[in-house]
This record gives structure tokens, sequence and C-alpha cells, in this order.
């Protein structure tokens, strides 16, 4: 005795039944319990693979959600997320370019042992990247010694520049508090350059790499 596992119109598989006893014949409700047993079967099939697609999707959207926020505050990585795609599309507009380097950082390098420099870089990158999500600006890079930060783009803000000013007092603030539990040797200066203006903001690259 056998009964069909359905999927709409595909067959998942059978269910099958033996007996060895010519005197123990399968009889029709027998087999209208096979059948409903192959129908909570495929019911079972089909709930495991919603849930393994949710669970899928919840993997790739963290993932994604990862990937953005390593450049974008969390209100931008929620309007991506929610399908405006155009927010990374290339697009002039009134932008802000926020820059900060360490000063003498060449004397620096010299000075540490590759350790203690990566303890310093990873102490400001990360002073850097704090700040500007709070005020909701975008890390475009780290380059050596400096970070760059966007504000008026992707999202437009009409007060960009002073966004900018307080991000690097913020930095300069933080970085006088956390540098106190540095030694002497591992402490810096910071400088910043602020400058507003048109700029074609977006995505470039290539297929195999944006920035």
């Amino acid at each position: 005795m056998a009964a069909p596992i359905w999927e709409e119109e595909t067959v998942l598989g059978v269910l099958y039944l033996d007996t060895l006893s010519v005197a123990n014949r399968y009889e029709p409700e027998d087999l209208d319990l096979l059948t409903a047993m192959g129908h909570q079967t495929a019911l079972a099939i089909q709930r495991w693979k919603l849930s393994e697609r949710v669970r899928s999707a919840a993997i790739r959207s963290a993932i994604v959600r990862e990937n953005l926020g390593r450049f974008h505050s969390p209100q931008v990585v929620d309007l991506i997320l929610q399908g405006d795609s155009d927010l990374l599309g290339a697009k002039s507009a009134n932008t802000t370019i926020f820059f900060c380097d360490i000063v003498g950082s060449t004397a620096l390098c010299e000075s540490l042992s590759p350790s203690a420099l990566q303890k310093t870089l990873n102490l400001f990158f990360k002073t850097i990247n704090e700040v500007a999500f709070e005020e909701q600006g975008t890390l475009d890079k780290f380059i050596g010694d400096a970070g760059l930060v966007i504000f008026g783009a992707p999202l437009p803000q009409a007060d960009a520049p002073e966004r900018a000013v307080r991000c690097a007092i913020k930095i300069r603030d933080r970085l006088v508090r956390t540098m106190k539990e540095l030694p002497p040797e591992q402490r810096f200066k910071v400088r910043y350059g602020i400058n507003t203006g048109q700029a074609v903001v977006g995505s470039f690259g290539s297929d195999e790499r944006m920035e």
C-alpha cells in the first residue's frame, strides 16, 4: 500500500507499507489513513522549508546590515534595507567632508612596536567611528593614520557643517580622556580638516570592489 507526499503538483516522496502475511490484507480505510499521514508529512515538510527560508533571509539580512554598518549610520542602513537603493547611487550633493589624522605619525611609527602601534591606531579609529555615527556621518575610509567622513550624503543634512565641527570637538575631547590610559610614548595629537561644497558622491569602482 502506498500514498504520495504531495507539494502542490510535485511528489516529494511516497509512504509505502507492506505485509508479509497474506491473511492481513489492507482495507480501504487503511489507505485513507495512510493518505492522511502523507498530507500531514507534506505539511510538516512545507513548514520546515518555510522556516529555513525565513532563517536564511534573516542571516542574509544580518550580513548585509553588518557590512553596511561598517560605513553608514544605523539610520541610513535602515533606509537601504527598506529598499531605498537609490541612496547609494552616485549623485551631486552639497556635502561636508571631514578629515582627521595623527600629527607626527611617522615619528610615532618609528618609536613604537608594531603591536603598540596597532593598539594606538585602533583607539584612534574606534573613536572616529563612534563619533561619526553619533553625528550620522558616513565613514568613507581609514587611510593609514587618518579617517575620512562624509556629511550630507547619502542623506541630505542641512546642518552638515555643524555636524562635522561637533565631530571634531567630540573626537578631541574623547581622545584627551582615553589617551590618559596610554603610556606617554603612545599619546598623540590630532589635526582636523573640514570643507563644504558640491561633490559627486556614491558608489564607485568595479563589480569586484566598490567604495
